[in-house]
């Protein structure tokens, strides 16, 4: 693979035209990738040439052991939920997950609050969305406040214009 991020992401963008020419080794590889941009690219290769039926490739791949693969998936599926169809994510992904998060490590806990984005269907969601949006960790926050916006939480608003004050969660609170 390129050492360029761009350039990686560029040819796994031309791949996701033609998935079915793709190396799926390749695509797993990337899928692990360091850079967020690269792993989201991979993944829409990915979920193109599982497209009989994504959601339960997607569901596979949540059960990764690899964070990196596991997040590259959520965002995927939040990005591309269908409010109509079966929930890929319940709650049990994030119970499962949250004593680990909880003990101090902010990526488990920046992947559980991209989680909650995934419970549109489940009114439980607000309930670790809170935890999340307390965080002392900007980015986990951000994470938070961006699935509060997905899941439509208008009591929110006011921790979004606060959040435009705070360097670490302005973009968030922007987006």
């Amino acid at each position: 693979g390129h050492r360029d991020e761009e350039i990686r992401v560029a040819a796994l963008d031309q791949l996701a035209r033609v998935p079915e020419a793709a190396d799926e080794g390749v695509l797993q590889w990337r899928v692990a990738d360091d850079s967020d941009a690269v792993r989201d690219a991979a993944m829409r290769v990915l979920v193109a040439r599982n497209e009989v039926d994504p959601d339960q490739f997607l569901g596979q791949l949540l059960r990764s052991d690899d964070a990196r693969v596991r997040t590259a998936a959520l965002r995927h599926l939040v990005a591309h939920r269908s409010p109509n169809g079966p929930p890929v994510l319940d709650r049990s992904y994030i119970e499962g997950r949250l004593g680990t998060a909880l003990d101090g490590d902010p990526d488990a806990r920046a992947e559980l609050a991209l989680a909650t984005a995934g419970l549109a269907h489940d009114r439980e969601a607000d309930r670790f969305l809170d935890a999340f949006l307390d965080d002392t960790d900007a980015r986990v926050v951000s994470t938070a406040l961006r699935s509060a916006a997905l899941l439509g939480r208008a009591d929110c608003c006011r921790r979004m214009i606060e959040a435009l004050a705070v360097p670490g969660t302005r973009e968030a609170a922007r987006d």
